[in-house]
């Protein structure tokens, strides 16, 4: 499940709902930002293609990292490279999603995402945080029946890796809740934050803000289908430069 419906399972069992107890292992996965229906319609939309013409469809096929992937009924194919499409989490996540910050599904017994390692990002490898003894037991099984292949990273590695949306998801998670006005419960720690991930945060937020407004949904719905892609990639590079100069500062 996604970190939101562990959030719920584990809150079923605060109150001994009897269900929950029937769960032996709980896989939860990397969530930066969950999608509104609208941004599949809006992919087809921009292939122009009718739905009831679609056999099959995919957010992440071909091979990795993967893509938006339509086949119609006639096999004719449909494909746009992932990072053309990411500008979509800023337009049609729900506001709820914005408060989430919990990057890695922290309630799960194993966590799985992408391998976004300058070593390891390519060859079906996955991101696998095991978090107690019976996870632990699971993926040994898996090893020892050579189902899978292992290889062990170190906590920089990682963060290095998820860098840009640790420093959003996880440490910018207070301003965004003074800012929109949701404060769930979590019982947060709050990351202190230097001046550079205070500004990256709070311009990000606006950003998808305005993103999310009717008339910028209709003006993406102009541009040609891979631009916005490399706005996406602009943008990244400024997560990055504010993560370091946050470092320095």
């Amino acid at each position: 499940g996604l970190p939101c419906h562990i959030h719920g399972l584990k809150k079923l069992g605060e109150f001994n709902f009897k269900g929950v107890n029937k769960i032996k292992y709980i896989i939860g996965l990397f969530c930066g930002f969950n999608l509104k229906p609208r941004a599949t319609d809006f992919l087809i939309d921009k292939f122009a293609i009718r739905h009831e013409e679609i056999r099959s469809l995919d957010y992440r096929g071909g091979q990795w990292p993967g893509g938006f992937s339509v086949r119609t009924k006639d096999e004719k194919s449909y494909f746009v490279q992932k990072h053309a499409y990411n500008y979509l989490n800023l337009m049609f996540t729900p506001n709820r999603c914005l408060v989430c910050p919990d990057l890695t599904a922290e309630f799960a017994d194993l966590s799985v995402g992408d391998a976004w390692g300058k070593d390891i990002g390519q060859g079906g490898f996955s991101t696998v945080i095991v978090r107690n003894k019976k996870a632990k037991e699971l993926l040994n099984i898996a090893v020892s029946g050579n189902d899978i292949k292992v290889l062990n990273i170190d906590a920089e590695e990682f963060k290095e890796g998820h860098s840009h949306l640790i420093l959003y998801k996880k440490k910018g998670v207070a301003i965004r809740e003074n800012i929109l006005g949701l404060k769930p419960d979590f019982k947060l720690n709050y990351v202190p934050l230097k001046f550079g991930e205070r500004v990256f945060n709070i311009a990000f937020l606006y950003i998808i803000l305005l993103m999310k407004k009717e008339i910028a949904i209709k003006i993406f719905r102009l541009i040609p289908i891979q631009l916005p892609g490399a706005i996406a990639k602009a943008i990244r590079r400024s997560i990055n430069f504010f993560s370091r100069l946050g470092k320095r500062s």
